[in-house]
């Protein structure tokens, strides 16, 4: 069994069994569109009224059906998402992704790369205007970020809120979104007020790009898949994020450090050269960094789970993964299992991802409205049928602020490197 690997931002999907299925029935309408994608949810999803009861998810489909015909495109996507939503948590498998190249409507995205961190939203790339990197976003067009963050967190899919953490900054970036929410009045250029460290807040103009042309400049920075945090000089998990893992030393070799980044690929040999350095009698600990890592299949990481429950590993204090929001599907089963199965301490931030989880998407087209939208095929249970938990909490909780990742920090590593078990 797999489990998909939801990449939001590259709108990329790797899922069970191979390419995700489409479903492709007719559709004339706006009207039609909603009936289609209810009809499809009830067909396609294993228990799609776990977290909203049947009839009133039923009334809501029945009543954006009503209201369809009078609903602008922009509208129409932002009410089609916030329904798709009532699917509820343990579903960031399922939505509507802007930068998801299944949809026939072309979507416009400013070409920034923002990231929230412990103060604040911040300017992590800008290809095109590479100046405004470190900036803090106050507002767009004079509203707040803050705001604009709380009108778009109900339509980002998630498996629970740090997976709409994660997420939202592309739905906030998106011209399209900002306007059928109401926020502004079309989708072209837009006024971003910006504050550098120590220095006044400016005005910039920034146009949108087509979402196409967003992630062909993004991919220099972000080399696999558009998502978490962007290659960087330093710290070591931004230096080699491009890598799907890899296992290195720190600490004079006393640490065994093993970079997980995507669950794809054998992890033998991975797991081979973890054994063989854990053996040494001078290694003291290893940590498995999956902060970047948001899935892929969930067949593949066996290997590396086996070595980690080898006694040379699976000691108190021994074994440290570092998680965070991006942790994700695939990603999420492993960590899901090694807390089950090892003595492991998590460190860092709240997964992105679910211990039990809807994954493995179908592909829902809409005719009429020139949308995708997935919709989740399978149950993932990889903890106790009775865990209601909607993520994995870290033992030792670093937050990441914009200060250190901008000097090349890496606090939540330093902290997995200082843990001593109390």
């Amino acid at each position: 069994m797999r489990s998909g690997v939801l990449v939001i931002l590259a709108a990329a999907l790797v899922v069970a069994g191979g390419a995700a299925q489409r479903a492709t029935p007719a559709s004339t309408s706006a009207a039609d569109d909603v009936r289609l994608l209810m009809q499809q949810i009830r067909v396609v999803h294993p228990n799609p009224f776990h977290a909203t009861p049947e009839a009133q998810f039923q009334a809501a489909a029945d009543n954006l059906a009503a209201r369809a015909p009078s609903l602008s495109p922009d509208q129409l996507l932002v009410e089609l998402m916030r329904f798709v939503n009532l699917l509820g948590e343990r579903e960031g498998h399922s939505g509507i992704f802007t930068l998801d190249s299944a949809h026939r409507r072309v979507f416009h995205v400013f070409p920034l790369y923002l990231y929230k961190f412990s103060d604040g939203l911040f300017i992590i790339s800008a290809p095109q205007q590479r100046s405004l990197v470190g900036s803090k976003v106050l507002a767009i067009d004079g509203i707040p970020a803050g705001e604009l963050e709380q009108k778009v967190r109900p339509l980002v899919p998630r498996d629970n809120e740090a997976t709409r953490t994660d997420r939202f900054m592309s739905f906030m970036l998106t011209a399209e979104v900002l306007h059928g929410l109401g926020l502004r009045n079309g989708t072209g250029p837009a006024r971003f007020t910006l504050q550098k460290p120590g220095a006044a807040a400016q005005d910039v103009t920034i146009a949108p790009v087509t979402a196409g042309a967003y992630l062909r400049l993004m991919k220099p920075e972000f080399p696999s898949f558009v998502y978490a945090l962007p290659r960087r000089p330093k710290p070591l998990y931004l230096r080699r994020r491009a890598e799907a893992h890899y296992v290195t030393t720190l600490d004079h070799g006393r640490v065994v450090y093993v970079g997980y980044n995507l669950t794809l690929g054998s992890t033998g040999p991975l797991a081979r050269r973890v054994s063989r350095l854990a053996a040494k009698r001078k290694t003291r600990r290893v940590i498995v960094d999956v902060r970047l890592n948001p899935g892929g299949d969930n067949h593949t990481y066996a290997p590396l789970l086996k070595a980690l429950r080898a006694k040379s590993v699976n000691r108190p204090g021994r074994l440290v993964v570092l998680i965070g929001r991006a942790t994700f599907s695939a990603a999420q089963n492993f960590i899901t299992e090694l807390e089950r199965r090892t003595r492991v301490t998590f460190v860092g931030e709240t997964s992105g991802g679910s211990p039990n989880l809807y994954g493995d998407v179908q592909h829902v087209e809409l005719p009429t409205s020139g949308l995708n939208v997935d919709v989740a095929a399978i149950y993932w249970q990889k903890s106790f049928a009775a865990d209601l938990r909607t993520a994995i909490e870290p033992k030792v909780s670093v937050a990441l602020g914009s200060s250190a990742f901008f000097r090349g920090k890496d606090p939540a590593l330093a902290a997995a490197l200082a843990y001593r078990r109390g």
